[in-house]
């Protein structure tokens, strides 16, 4: 139990230092819809295009939060096995979130995690897209919204 406790004050201390390493916050936000009728075997691609990017003279930036909120439809992730986050431009793609054992529980979000990622110059064009991949363990029943939320560290020139 000890060592538990320990595991997860060390995790806490850690996460939060990490997000004072920044000089600012950015987020950014995007929704796209889930159709019915989506099966178990393929991995779906489910784009959210011209996400505005920032001007800002960065040095670094990264990813600190990724979550997908159920906003309609579908009321929790249940169905969902896995879930991914890639941010694209003309010239890049590049995985930024996951997560592959999403629970079956009734939650109406899911937390990905960030990877380390340097995406200063992704989010410093003009606009960026984010493409969510989704696999399901059941089949969707329902047309669903959902939100995308992203939380980037930046640090500044």
């Amino acid at each position: 139990m000890r060592v538990l406790f320990f595991l997860l004050a060390a995790s806490l201390f850690f996460n939060a230092c990490r997000r004072d390493d920044y000089d600012q916050n950015l987020s950014f936000v995007g929704r796209f819809e889930v159709p019915a009728g989506l099966g178990t075997v393929l991995t779906y691609n489910f784009p959210i295009p011209d996400i505005l990017g920032t001007s800002a003279s960065m040095s670094k930036a990264q990813v600190l939060e990724l979550r997908l909120y159920a906003e309609q439809g579908e009321n929790s992730f249940g169905h969902v096995r896995q879930a991914f986050v890639e941010i694209t431009t003309d010239t890049s793609r590049l995985e930024i979130g996951y997560n592959t054992e999403v629970l079956s529980n009734n939650a109406n979000n899911i937390s990905l995690f960030p990877n380390e990622a340097d995406i200063k110059t992704d989010i410093g064009q003009a606009n960026f897209n984010l493409t969510v991949r989704l696999n399901f363990r059941t089949p969707t029943v329902q047309i669903s919204t959902i939100r995308l939320e992203m939380l980037v560290g930046v640090k500044l020139d």
